[in-house]
């Protein structure tokens, strides 16, 4: 038992230890001028991203609120 408690209390102590490396968010934002935001680099997203054309890709959106209300972007 009480090497079953110690092995516990290593796992949770790493655990919580990592914890912070784990939720790290970089709080400065996304660099200047590569969001593609209006106003930014036209190939802002194509010097990452590649493969199918920018927005040329198929996909939609869908809202499901209470009480069933719904609303779809395609």
């Amino acid at each position: 038992m009480n090497r079953l408690y110690k092995r516990i209390t290593e796992i949770l102590f790493t655990g919580f230890a990592l914890l912070p490396m784990l939720l790290f968010a970089d709080v400065t934002g996304a660099d200047p001028r590569l969001t593609g935001a209006p106003g930014d680099d036209a190939a802002a997203c194509t010097q990452c991203h590649t493969g199918t054309k920018l927005n040329g890709g198929g996909g939609s959106v869908k809202i499901v609120t209470p009480g069933d209300a719904t609303y779809t972007l395609e």
